[in-house]
């Protein structure tokens, strides 16, 4: 059975690890309880024999105490025999495991590791039967309490029970005994240490009310080496950069030591000091230059051997993790300190590392509501500039007051704005603020600061912000005479400049802030100053956009205003909510009075359809587009023909209103009847030209030549018969060819075939009839399946008859390829021949009919190609695009 220790009250957890033995236990008498305990233990379990023992830690041995039911001698030298640590028999492995033993036969028992001599020495004394109960303090076995029986099997679990409380009673008697004695030598120890509690408290309390680091470590220093009576102690800092460097001393009155001492450094690691504060805890050595745990500094040797240092307590001051410094005391004689002084400096470290802590927390408290406080401006300023930016009543006061604003905020001398120059080559400054007066502040805005030049320039220039400590040295600034000159009058020696952007991210100008002296500026000074720039570039966008969208309005304005059209809005009812001026000349109305009123009332009876036709009922979610003719109703009653333009608004199914214009259609259908009249009698005229030509170019040259050739025959006639016989065919040849070309001219005037059945059926005739009337082959090829708008077949239909003409006539050809194919949007049209051909540049203007083929290709918007050269043919192409307009 195991018998679990009790708790014990102010046990201390850091030490239930503890091996069993290694703590020393005062000695002490043991009082009569002890024998009473053991005497009972064997007369109540019916035992042979009891016996009570305790742990020498020094020799790991157990001592004899009492003993009950024997008096035999070698039971003590046995019980004075038994090695604890050794890990045999049962009273070894019932401390060690601190539980309560048994067994019912000793020697046959393999449930622990048996020792030869124990085993022997239990066999002559007849036991067979043993009960052994470890006596546990502090869950640490400082003795046993053990029973004996000749007896097989002689203890029961109630036996167990038994023999286990006496043995915890006579624990607690020992116990006793060691506190009484205890109590009696920690006397004066303990007024000791009650006036070490005092002080420690009183340190703690003024550590805890000081709020400079300076006054507070000096102060620690000088208690703690006077508390442990040291000859002198002193504090190091470690530096960022891993050094531990002095700070304080105490007890040191040398100059010339103070001054070495003022200049060591030590790197952390080295020296006892490097060694506390690398492994965060505190190090003690009573003979320092002999200690060969920790690496030597040649830099502390000497001064521990000025100073006649042998032992030093070296404990480290850790905040947050953080190793802050060492506090060290020392004596010149060695081993001077024990280890109650070590843990009184620990616990004084720990004070004054807390003390530090608070300090720096409070510091750093004042200095983060100091932040807040400047952020709660910032943002008050922010907001209140993008308010102002918001309104953009006056841009001017706007980017005065951000100017205004980086100098109060970020606590500066001077701030000033450029902006870019229309040909981006310099900066001038616009808005200044923190000038000395108003000469100096109109003498900068006429200065110009050239790109890439002097701080403005040069972040205007690389598009980032820049920042110098000194104006006056720093080497990106050109120092010419001018440049010193406006930095002296403006007193500038630490700048920063941001650049202000547009909105397609180029460089608009500058906000750059400045001081009278020297410093570093920070990053968060340089983040404000950015956002205070960016406020600035939003602030010049928005009087942009505003300028422009006052321009827009005025434009729109006068373009409603004076626009021939009339120009309304209607909303979700259809009732007008905006009618311009032009009403009233177009329809007599004024538009105050048709609006609230149903657009309805001014549409003409011969128009009702359009009013009352539900313009939504098929329309989809968002913005449509309508168009359409309608009569307007004049204020005398008469019809306005007029077009309207209608953009209709749907949301959730439901119409939100409308708005568009109306134009007044009866000048341009009066203009449209004429043109059209005119259009007739300009194709009229384009056709008798036309024809004019053809018959100048044919029959009459050929009336002409049968004239001459009717002369000749009159006068061979009585001279030469032959002849004149013959000169007759060629007048009869003469006399055919004119008539063909009479007929072909009058089939050409317009076929009926064109209006009727189109384009490619009236080629197809046409290729026809010339071939039959003069036998040329003629190959035409098509692929167009739909008809093409009138005028443009009528045109391509003429210039593909004038260039066969022209093939006829001119090229003697054998063979002619008329091609009509749909090009994409565009239709094509070729006439090929492998005739003669020419040189277009060698023909007179006018001739060849290609001044018409490219009147008529013109008419329509088509491009005319014309390739050609002697002995290589000719290439007529025509490319019609069918789009609309």
């Amino acid at each position: 059975m195991e018998r679990e220790p009790e708790s014990r009250a102010g046990r201390d957890p850091a030490r239930s690890d503890e091996p069993v033995v290694g703590r020393r236990r005062p000695a002490s008498d043991v009082p009569s309880v002890l024998q009473h305990a053991v005497e009972e233990a064997a007369r109540l379990v019916g035992a042979s024999g009891a016996v009570v023992c305790v742990l020498d830690p020094e020799s790991g041995k157990l001592k004899y105490v009492h003993e009950a039911g024997t008096s035999r001698r070698h039971i003590r030298f046995w019980a004075r025999s038994v090695e604890v640590n050794d890990g045999t028999g049962l009273i070894s492995r019932s401390m060690s495991e601190r539980r309560l033993m048994v067994t019912g036969d000793y020697v046959a028992d393999r449930s622990f590791t048996h020792a030869p001599s124990a085993d022997r020495m239990i066999t002559r004394l007849g036991y067979r039967s043993l009960l052994v109960a470890p006596l546990l303090l502090e869950e640490r076995a400082i003795g046993i309490l053990s029973v004996f029986s000749g007896r097989w099997e002689a203890f029961n679990e109630d036996h167990m029970a038994l023999v286990g409380a006496l043995a915890d009673h006579a624990a607690a008697a020992i116990a006793n005994a060691d506190l009484i004695a205890d109590l009696a030598e920690s006397r004066e120890q303990l007024a000791r240490r009650m006036d070490t509690q005092r002080t420690l408290s009183g340190i703690a309390a003024r550590l805890t009310s000081i709020r400079q680091p300076d006054e507070l470590l000096q102060y620690a220093v000088n208690e703690a080496t006077r508390l442990l009576n040291a000859d002198g102690g002193l504090i190091d800092r470690v530096d960022r950069d891993g050094m531990i460097r002095w700070a304080f001393g105490a007890g040191e009155t040398d100059e010339e030591v103070r001054a070495i001492l003022r200049n060591l450094e030590i790197p952390v690691g080295q020296g006892l000091f490097g060694l506390a504060v690398a492994e965060r805890e505190i190090k003690l050595t009573g003979n320092y230059e002999a200690d060969a745990r920790f690496v030597h500094s040649p830099g502390a040797d000497e001064v521990v051997r000025r100073i006649g240092v042998r032992s030093l307590i070296a404990a480290p001051l850790i905040a947050d993790g953080e190793a802050l410094g060492v506090l060290g005391i020392y004596s010149d004689q060695p081993d001077f300190f024990d280890p109650s002084d070590v843990e009184l400096l620990r616990l004084f470290a720990d004070h004054a590392s807390v003390a530090i802590a608070n300090s720096r927390l409070i510091d750093e408290l004042a200095s983060s509501r100091a932040e807040l406080e400047r952020r709660a401006e910032r943002e008050r300023a922010l907001r209140e500039i993008t308010g102002r930016i918001a309104a953009i009543r006056d841009p001017d006061e706007v980017l005065q007051r951000i100017v205004d604003e980086a100098q109060r905020l970020l606590q500066t001398d001077g701030a000033h704005m450029t902006l870019i120059s229309d040909d981006r080559t310099y900066l001038r400054p616009v808005v200044v603020a923190g000038t000395g007066d108003e000469a100096t502040r109109e003498w900068l805005q006429v200065q110009e600061f050239p790109l890439h030049g002097g701080m403005n320039g040069l972040a205007a220039g690389l598009g980032r912000s820049l920042w110098t400590s000194d104006y006056l040295t720093d080497p990106r600034v050109p120092h010419e005479e001018d440049d010193q000159f406006t930095a002296a009058r403006l007193g500038l020696r630490a700048m920063a400049v941001a650049p202000v952007r547009g909105p397609e991210n180029e460089i608009a100008g500058t906000l750059a802030i400045s001081w009278r002296t020297t410093r570093e500026v920070s990053d968060d000074e340089i983040d404000l100053l950015e956002v205070l720039a960016d406020q600035a570039a939003i602030a010049l966008a928005a009087e942009r956009l505003d300028s422009l969208r006052r321009e827009s309005e005025a434009r729109y304005r006068y373009l409603v205003e004076n626009s021939p059209d009339l120009v309304w809005a209607i909303d979700d009812e259809a009732r007008f909510t905006f009618i311009s001026d032009t009403c009233e000349r177009l329809t007599g109305w004024k538009p105050e009075q048709l609006i609230g009123g149903h657009f309805g009332s001014i549409v003409h009876p011969s128009s009702a359809d359009v009013a009352e036709r539900d313009w939504t009922a098929d329309m989809d979610e968002g913005t449509h587009e309508l168009r359409g003719r309608l009569n307007l109703l004049h204020n005398d009653g008469h019809p306005v023909p007029a077009e309207f333009l209608a953009r209709t608004t749907v949301l959730n199914g439901r119409f939100t209103g409308a708005n568009g214009s109306v134009r007044d259609m009866t000048e341009r259908d009066r203009l449209e009847v004429e043109l059209r009249h005119q259009a007739g009698a300009l194709a009229a005229g384009d056709e008798r030209a036309h024809l004019a030509r053809e018959l100048h170019d044919s029959v009459t040259q050929a009336l002409f030549s049968m004239t001459l050739i009717t002369r000749s025959i009159e006068v061979l006639l009585g001279r030469d018969p032959a002849a004149a016989a013959e000169k007759i065919g060629i007048l009869r040849d003469l006399q055919r060819d004119a008539l063909a070309e009479m007929r072909a001219l009058i089939f050409e005037l317009r076929p009926g075939s064109l209006e009727q059945d189109g384009l490619v059926h009236a080629l197809r005739t046409h290729t026809a009839a010339v071939q039959g009337r003069i036998g040329l082959p003629i190959l035409f090829e098509s692929d167009l399946a739909e008809r093409l708008p009138i005028e443009v077949e009528d045109a391509l239909y003429r210039i593909a008859q004038e260039a066969l003409h022209n093939v006829v006539k001119h090229a003697g050809a054998r063979q002619v390829h008329l091609e009509l194919r749909r090009v994409e949007e565009a239709v094509r049209l070729a006439v090929v021949d492998d005739g003669a051909g020419f040189d277009e540049g060698a023909i007179p203007a006018g001739h060849l009919g290609l001044a018409g083929m490219r009147a008529r290709a013109e008419k329509i918007g088509a491009q005319l190609e014309l390739r050609s050269s002697p002995g290589n043919g000719t290439t007529v192409a025509v490319l019609a695009s069918l789009r609309p307009g």
